[in-house]
């Protein structure tokens, strides 16, 4: 297990970074117990972060395998399987509150 509040959030941060130093910006949905974590202090760990992206999936996934094999982290430590339990509301931008944006507040997508 690893530590969420910590793994999380500095997880995203350092995706983020990665996909801003190629010069994209990526979209990503948190859902579950991941969300919850990251929102409120309730649990310490967790395997993965349950995650919906649409946009530019290939880049997401190639950052998100290169940052698990350069820790030692699983491999879907940024797990998108949680879109086939999503219904069509879920497809709503209305559906979805900003939390966060990564590398940081002042800057989100660059920092």
């Amino acid at each position: 297990m690893v530590e969420v509040m910590t793994f999380g959030r500095q997880a995203l941060e350092a995706l983020g970074r990665r996909a801003c130093a190629e010069g994209k910006i990526i979209e990503i949905a948190i859902y579950g117990g991941s969300a919850l974590m990251l929102t409120f202090d309730w649990r310490v760990a967790t395997r993965e972060v349950d995650a919906v992206f649409e946009a530019d999936k290939q880049t997401i996934r190639r950052l998100a395998r290169d940052m698990a094999e350069e820790h030692g982290w699983d491999l879907d430590w940024l797990n998108d399987g949680v879109k086939c339990f999503l219904g069509a509301s879920d497809t709503s931008p209305e559906a979805k509150r900003l939390f966060c944006t990564y590398p940081s507040e002042d800057a989100p997508g660059c920092a």
